[in-house]
């Protein structure tokens, strides 16, 4: 879920309802068009039938802390 209005709480919502198998990150370069920055890292979970609106954020937020260092790391060693 990307593009447009789609940030923080909006993106967490949208994979919620639409009752998505699985949600990720996606962390990228910025570029002049919504999300069509070059790819650094995209990783993704399992969403488990009882995850509501609120565990989602925490394990997308959990890779977000976890990859920002490699992604990081990556681009000082370029």
């Amino acid at each position: 879920f990307g593009g447009k209005g789609m940030y923080g709480d909006h993106v967490f919502r949208a994979v919620f309802e639409s009752r998505e198998e699985y949600s990720g990150i996606t962390i990228h370069y910025v570029s002049e068009h919504y999300d069509e920055g070059e790819i650094l890292v995209q990783e993704r979970f399992k969403i488990e039938s009882g995850d509501t609106l609120d565990t989602i954020k925490t394990k997308t937020q959990e890779l977000e802390k976890n990859f920002y260092p490699v992604v990081i790391q990556k681009i000082c060693s370029s």
